[in-house]
């Protein structure tokens, strides 16, 4: 036991925070990316590693001098760790789809307890793995020298290598079976252990892990992204995890992060607001889109008929793979029109010297962690740098009063649309005939979005001009400056400094069925605007 001190503590370090990323992942997606969920998540971690901690003290105190039988229970202490950690996963999945929002405790309470079975290995291997002598001091040294390693090592591998090559269901199979075989080890070089009944276990405890792995995590995602069904793709990388549904509804970190359709007829995603570039800008030419996600919106701008460049900078790489999975999508990346980037937008703007027409944010909702960068007041001030004299600026504030001030305090000329902010520092031209003749213009895959010919299409193409013809109308999901100013009231703009809403109480509740969310701009419309527009 001794001898084997050393690698058993570069072992529960490499574990346990292993496990620790994976719970950190699970609860992020359930928190839908908020941006409390890995700092609660690892505080549970650490709570549960003293806790641990403690449960060792009493042991050793009960039970001072080392033997056979303490060293088959440090063994199966080691299995019993690692199985936890590997059922914790399908667990996960199950609590939150049982028990809803009270999931969020119960998960809390399971990173705690596995993080406890961990905690309690480390002073079990220093008490009864040292001898007490003059060489004590040095023996303990190398003990946490060996257990930083394994933690370093953990985090890194698996954060960085395993989460970007591994599916998560391996990953966690991978630590059991590694954790079954340590303790089965263990376990035999105790004095009088069986060692064949030892061996016959440790191969059927791998057998149960490896025939249990479809069952049990064929439906982790599903459950998680509090899906009705089995989830239709699956990407996983060290930047997150995307899923898609049966309805091609795009989950990205637990959260709603686009649709596949650019429907304008049937407006299912808001999808008109990509749509009306042209009703503030004459001839948006160069535009710059970041964030690709589900594709919709990429879409519509790249099929602008007065487009020349679009330029797409996408953070996630697997956003790309999976519009090859959809050839109507997939037909924008080989668009000789189109220049695609994997770098974060932020980093890309600051290192580029380039000039756009329009720049097109469909930012991720404004309480997530990190949707601050993208809404600050010095993003804006970046964006500012980069729109060509008469340019203009479209981002989705996602319902945020803060995301709607700070673009009101940094462009001069700001609209709303629907719950989106264009700004620009000079003039907007906002002119309804000039969309409606770009709209007649559009076409998707040769065919026109609105047939002329169509009743139905005319219909719902003169009640989308009526909204840009009544600017600030109850009616309308145009807004004028005033209307938004309404709105706002006296509201903080976001800054690095503030981070936003990410950090608001409201942002501590969780939200368990994230598409239902209502759009606040449009809670005062219906059943409010009995008169409707004015006669022409």
């Amino acid at each position: 036991m001794q001898r084997a001190i050393l690698p058993l503590a570069m072992y529960s370090g490499f574990v346990s925070l292993s496990f620790e990323l994976v719970w950190a992942r699970l609860f992020g997606m359930q928190t839908s990316s908020r941006a409390f969920a890995f700092p609660l998540s690892l505080g549970l971690f650490l709570l549960g590693l003293a806790l641990g901690a403690r449960w060792a003290q009493r042991y050793c105190t009960k039970h001072p001098e080392p033997g056979p039988r303490h060293f088959r229970s440090i063994a199966l202490l080691i299995i019993g760790a690692g199985l936890f950690g590997w059922i914790s996963v399908p667990l996960f999945g199950w609590a939150v789809r049982l028990f809803g929002e009270a999931a969020l405790v119960i998960n809390l309470y399971m990173i705690c307890f596995g993080a406890s079975l961990f905690g309690s290995l480390f002073p079990l291997l220093a008490h009864y793995g040292i001898k007490s002598n003059e060489s004590v001091g040095a023996h303990i040294s190398y003990l946490y020298i060996s257990n930083i390693i394994g933690s370093v090592a953990g985090s890194l591998l698996t954060g960085f290598v395993f989460f970007h090559h591994f599916p998560l269901s391996m990953i966690t199979v991978g630590l059991g079976m590694v954790s079954l075989t340590v303790g089965g080890l263990v376990y035999m070089s105790a004095e009088g252990s069986d060692r064949l009944k030892a061996s016959a276990g440790i191969v059927l405890g791998a057998v149960v892990l490896v025939a249990t792995h479809g069952v049990l995590f064929s439906s982790v995602y599903q459950h998680i992204n509090k899906l009705e069904h089995p989830a239709k793709h699956v990407f996983e990388s060290r930047g997150g995890v995307i899923v898609v549904d049966k309805d091609d509804v795009v989950t990205s970190g637990g959260t709603y992060d686009g649709k596949f359709s650019t429907d304008l007829i049937d407006d299912t995603n808001g999808i008109i607001r990509p749509y009306a570039l042209s009703a503030f800008h004459p001839a948006p030419k160069k535009i710059l889109c970041i964030g690709l996600a589900s594709g919709s919106w990429a879409q519509v701008l790249v099929n602008h008929p007065q487009l020349e460049e679009l330029v797409i900078v996408e953070i996630e790489p697997n956003f790309i793979e999976l519009l090859r999975l959809y050839p109507d999508r997939a037909v924008l990346l080989d668009d000789p029109r189109v220049r695609l980037v994997v770098d974060d937008g932020r980093r890309w703007m600051t290192r580029s010297d380039e000039k756009f027409d329009a720049i097109v944010s469909n930012t991720t909702w404004n309480w997530r962690f990190m949707a601050s960068s993208l809404l600050s007041v010095e993003f804006m001030t970046l964006i500012k740098k980069h729109l060509k004299p008469g340019g203009i600026v479209l981002y989705n504030t996602t319902d945020s009063p803060k995301a709607v001030k700070t673009g009101m305090e940094n462009f001069e000329h700001v609209y709303g649309l629907s719950n989106n902010i264009v700004g620009s520092m000079d003039p907007i031209d906002l002119s309804s005939e000039r969309l409606r003749k770009t709209l007649l213009d559009y076409k998707e895959g040769g065919k026109p979005v609105f047939d002329p010919k169509n009743p139905a299409h005319m219909a719902r193409l003169d009640e989308i001009i009526e909204n840009f013809e009544n600017p600030g109308h109850p009616c309308s999901f145009v807004y004028t400056r005033e209307a938004l100013e309404k709105h706002v009231g006296e509201t903080e703009a976001i800054t690095d400094s503030n981070m936003g809403s990410e950090w608001d109480a409201t942002s501590l509740r969780v939200i368990i069925d994230e598409p239902k969310r209502t759009l606040l701009w449009h809670e005062h419309i219906e059943g409010r605007c009995p008169g409707g527009f004015p006669e022409k």
